[in-house]
């Protein structure tokens, strides 16, 4: 069995609860505004930031993920990825 594989088939998208997916930074900027209160607190509460996890595990923005770990509020969360 050949478990090579190719990285272009390495799908590093982000599946929000509501069943969006974001395959980038640009897609997390034009949504972050208008996702409602109940997706970002599904995966912002006090004990994990599933964003921050995509953006350093995935997408490879490590201190992008890192400013976003101590942010709690959605207002907060937004403004810091606007500026990004």
């Amino acid at each position: 069995m050949n478990m090579e594989f190719d990285e272009s088939e390495i799908d590093n998208s982000f599946r929000l609860c509501s069943g969006k997916t974001l395959k980038n930074l640009k897609d997390l900027k034009r949504y972050v505004k208008e996702m409602p209160d109940e997706v970002y607190n599904y995966h912002v509460t006090g004990d994990k930031n599933d964003f921050a996890f995509w953006l350093k595990n995935c997408l490879e923005l490590g201190q992008l993920a890192k400013s976003l770990n101590g942010v709690k509020t959605k207002r907060n969360f937004i403004k810091k990825i606007l500026e990004a």
